[in-house]
């Protein structure tokens, strides 16, 4: 049951004619490692394939998979993270990620937000910008096309439910166009990061003499909001905010 068991399965996934056949290689041994429970040849594996540049939603599943086993929650968050980004509306990514996340130290409680912000979020993660862009590509083909049957049509009614058809469409493709800029905003955001050392001293100001103010452990999703050098300014989801240095996190 997933409310029960963290859920392991590997994506044996289809490779695309854009993967070289050494990454193929690669993945399929990465695997094999994972299945046999070798998680850090798997990670160092999947590490391969991933700095040659090739990305995907199962890869940084399986990658968050095997840094989960070696109980590294820090790591598998951020390819967890990673992966929903790439796939949101996935299950096993969203439950893995609420499991790796019950288990690092800080609790941070969220700042309210509004219904129709959450359902605003919820629905435009239903699918990828991609999965977006499709939609309002139909929408707007099927627009076009009632409103000719209307302009043209032979009878009367005809004519009004073609109109009314037309505006539905009509508002299916502008919200999907905005549901499809909201999500490559996000697959592309570089603000929001993961803490990956253990613990962390966050500062008052961009100084190492500087007051700590509140301390953070690994695992923990920040946002970025400024930067001096290698001093960055972050805000955590509870509205805290202060500065850490660039070594201490990585970017989803």
């Amino acid at each position: 049951m997933k409310t029960t068991f963290f859920s392991t399965a590997v994506f044996f996934f289809t490779l695309t004619l854009s993967v070289f056949a050494g990454n193929k290689e690669l993945i399929e041994k990465g695997n094999k490692e994972f299945k046999s429970g070798d998680y850090i040849s798997a990670i160092n594996t999947y590490q391969k394939v991933i700095e040659s540049g090739y990305v995907s939603p199962e890869l940084y599943y399986n990658t968050g998979n095997a840094y989960f086993k070696s109980n590294d929650m820090a790591h598998a968050i951020l390819f967890y993270e990673r992966a929903k980004r790439l796939k949101p509306s996935d299950e096993d990514i969203s439950f893995n990620l609420k499991i790796a996340n019950s288990k690092i130290v800080d609790k941070i409680d969220v700042l309210p937000s509004l219904f129709i912000v959450n359902w605003w979020n919820a629905a435009a993660a239903i699918f990828t910008h991609t999965g977006w862009a499709v939609i309002s590509i139909v929408a707007f083909c099927l627009m076009l096309s009632l409103f000719l049957f209307y302009l043209f049509g032979n009878t009367l009614s005809f004519r009004k439910i073609s109109f009314f058809t037309g505006i539905a469409f009509m508002g299916i493709f502008l919200l999907s166009i905005l549901f499809a800029r909201k999500q490559f905003l996000l697959s592309s955001n570089t603000e929001e990061a993961i803490i990956i050392s253990p613990v962390v001293n966050v500062k008052s100001s961009p100084d190492l003499q500087a007051t700590d103010i509140f301390i953070l452990h690994d695992g923990t999703k920040v946002r970025i909001t400024d930067n001096i050098g290698s001093w960055y300014e972050i805000r955590i989801p509870s509205g805290n905010k202060g500065w850490i240095d660039r070594a201490v996190f990585e970017t989803i």
